[in-house]
């Protein structure tokens, strides 16, 4: 059946882009605290787009607060993000799809 072929080639293409991606675009906003995490993630969810913006008005981070947050492109070995993006969330950073908040 084509509709069942469809679905198996895009699940094949699926799987193939999750393995071949090796690096991600990656923006943050550094907090002092979980519960400060927890309202910003609340307003992002309500308005993911006022990302940059958030990330000017409340970010920590001097380093990345000026330009939205924006952290650039980054791959899971790049070890010298570790303080700044630890392995764990750059692995996980490479499943996600575009726009989750993690």
């Amino acid at each position: 059946d084509a509709t069942r072929e469809r679905r198996a080639w895009l699940n094949d293409v699926e799987r193939e882009r999750t393995r071949s991606v090796v690096a991600v675009r990656c923006r943050h906003i550094l907090v002092a605290s979980e519960g400060f995490a927890d309202e910003v993630r609340q307003r992002l969810s309500q308005d993911p787009e006022t990302f940059a913006n958030l990330a000017e008005e409340l970010s920590l981070c001097a380093g990345t607060a000026s330009s939205g947050g924006d952290i650039g492109w980054v791959g899971e070995a790049d070890a010298f993000l570790d303080e700044l993006l630890p392995l764990e969330a750059r692995r996980l950073a490479r499943v996600a799809q575009p726009g989750d908040i993690l």
